[in-house]
């Protein structure tokens, strides 16, 4: 966390581990910051009988560890364990959680898979590749992709490419929209295909953002425009493609 946060509750003595973020927290507001700031990450640990009782010991919260305790019974325990911390806190506004609770229904019903792929599809959209192409590859080395459609699978590899694509690793980028054509037969998976071919042996850089064909267009603008022999124009939209990639690679180093 690099934020200021202000607590007006108890400080645990003993604070709760999250091991998978490598993370101490002390109050119920580092607690609340943390579930809004990682919701597609939220692990089972929080919903052990441990972390349970750190809230009702540690933090001093008796009516929200039995709450909790009630809430862990229920088949999808998920969405109101989760809720049920943030709304006993005070720490969110009334936006923070709508969009907070919209997140959460919304992994409701779903495979260990889709949670694993929405979680890895997260950071493809904002642009932390090196996060997503791990999440991606772990999710496709994992048991659970058997029991997913060759089509559901196939959208992992899509995604994966369009990862690598956004670090500029066209060949492997190549590689999984191969894979990803096969199994998922999406004609806008080809199209990615044929155009990172292209653009790896010409190398011309392109954008792998997923879902998102608007480079498709200023790509072709600055080769018609070069054909026209309109060089200042051409070198002006280069020069601000260039820009764009110094500030996408800053994002990505300050991720890692």
């Amino acid at each position: 966390m690099s934020e200021l946060i202000l607590c007006s509750g108890k400080i645990a003595a003993q604070p709760f581990y999250i091991e998978s973020a490598e993370l101490n927290i002390y109050t119920m507001e580092e607690l609340c910051y943390y579930i809004r700031h990682n919701l597609y990450n939220l692990e089972q640990d929080l919903m052990s009988e441990d972390f349970i009782l750190f809230v009702e010991h540690e933090l001093g919260e008796t009516k929200l560890a039995g709450e909790l305790r009630q809430v862990r019974r229920r088949e999808d325990a998920a969405y109101p364990f989760f809720m049920t911390i943030l709304l006993g806190c005070g720490y969110l506004n009334k936006e923070e959680l709508q969009e907070c609770d919209a997140v959460l229904k919304g992994l409701r019903n779903k495979s260990a898979f889709q949670c694993r792929k929405i979680r890895a599809d997260h950071y493809l959209k904002r642009e932390m590749y090196a996060r997503a192409i791990t999440e991606y590859r772990m999710l496709l080395q994992s048991g659970e992709r058997r029991q997913e459609s060759e089509q559901e699978v196939g959208n992992v590899w899509h995604n994966l490419g369009c990862a690598y694509a956004g670090l500029f690793l066209f060949a492997e980028a190549e590689e999984c929209f191969f894979t990803a054509a096969a199994k998922n037969q999406s004609e806008y998976t080809l199209k990615l295909l044929e155009l990172c071919r292209t653009y790896r042996k010409s190398g011309f850089p392109v954008s792998g953002e997923n879902q998102d064909p608007s480079y498709l267009t200023l790509i072709g603008d600055a080769k018609e425009r070069l054909r026209e022999s309109d060089t200042d124009g051409f070198y002006k939209t280069l020069l601000k493609r260039i820009h764009e990639y110094k500030n996408a690679y800053r994002k990505y180093s300050q991720v890692m």
